[in-house]
């Protein structure tokens, strides 16, 4: 492999570094042998599959109930915090949002800007006039329309001829988008609040996309869960729930989470789900 030239070009006219593309892990499976299915792919979760989990660092997941916690900066205006993220996804042009709790950073994708996205202290974020100098203001209906069609030019367009199985009939016929509504959004936003005043096992980032329609969480014991937004509401009740009963009983079964018994692993046994 060609050693890229660390060095940028002087000229006004910046040329494109060319990375070599290497197709040996591909080929490494051999002929005729699948590779893995992604955890989320441009479609969403595998068919048949309601959410999916991430096991993370074991040192990370056995140590977290025995690590000294601390209120980060975030945590001490976490409901201003999450209005403005509120806000953010349903009257602005942002359509994806993460929030670290713990590094109270919060990064933002928009709909004008598909390439790039933007970084935001916190407390930066709450202040006066920053999100009418930063965002730009747009119906939340617009916005998803704005989603759907750009996801069918990509699919209808030349771009179409560079997809798996382009020309053989048997091309992917790209992303299923699914309108939400913005009514789902504020208890989804607010519903991160709740994981985040677990004991123990707490909430440590998470990431909300519209235009996938899904939440991606991630724990201090380092391990990450991937939900439907349409189905996060439910599963923060049911596992706040359980968790508040542990800490006032003795540790509750979790057949009655409304999953199977690994789905709320992190939130009431110690036990990751592989």
């Amino acid at each position: 492999m060609r050693r890229l030239d660390a060095k940028f070009p002087s000229t006004a006219h910046a040329t494109l570094f060319r990375f070599p593309v290497n197709f040996a892990r591909d080929a490494e499976r051999g002929p005729g042998r699948p590779s893995a299915a992604p955890t989320l792919s441009e479609k969403g979760l595998p068919p048949g599959q309601a959410f999916a989990s991430i096991r993370g660092d074991p040192s990370l997941h056995e140590t977290a109930p025995s690590r000294n916690r601390y209120a980060s900066r975030m945590d001490r205006k976490i409901g201003l915090i999450l209005d403005t993220c509120e806000r953010l996804l349903i009257t602005t042009d942002c359509y994806s949002i993460y929030i670290g709790f713990n590094s109270s950073e919060v990064r933002t994708e928009s709909i004008l800007h598909p390439f790039s996205y933007e970084i935001h202290d916190a407390d930066l974020l709450i202040g006066r006039d920053y999100l009418s100098s930063h965002f730009t203001q747009m119906p939340f209906d617009a916005k998803m329309n704005a989603i759907a069609w750009i996801q069918n030019r990509i699919n209808d367009g030349p771009l179409r001829r560079y997809r798996p199985g382009a020309g053989s009939g048997a091309e992917s016929s790209g992303l299923l988008f699914q309108a939400l509504p913005a009514s789902a959004i504020h208890d989804t936003v607010h519903g991160l609040a709740r994981l985040r005043e677990i004991d123990d096992y707490y909430l440590r980032n998470a990431a909300i996309s519209l235009s996938q329609g899904i939440v991606r969480a991630t724990f201090n014991c380092d391990g990450t869960y991937v939900i439907p937004l349409a189905h996060f509401s439910d599963f923060v009740a049911r596992n706040f729930g359980a968790a508040s009963a542990a800490r006032s009983a003795s540790l509750p079964g979790v057949a009655a989470l409304g999953f199977p018994r690994s789905a709320a692993a992190t939130l009431t046994i110690r036990d990751f789900p592989a």
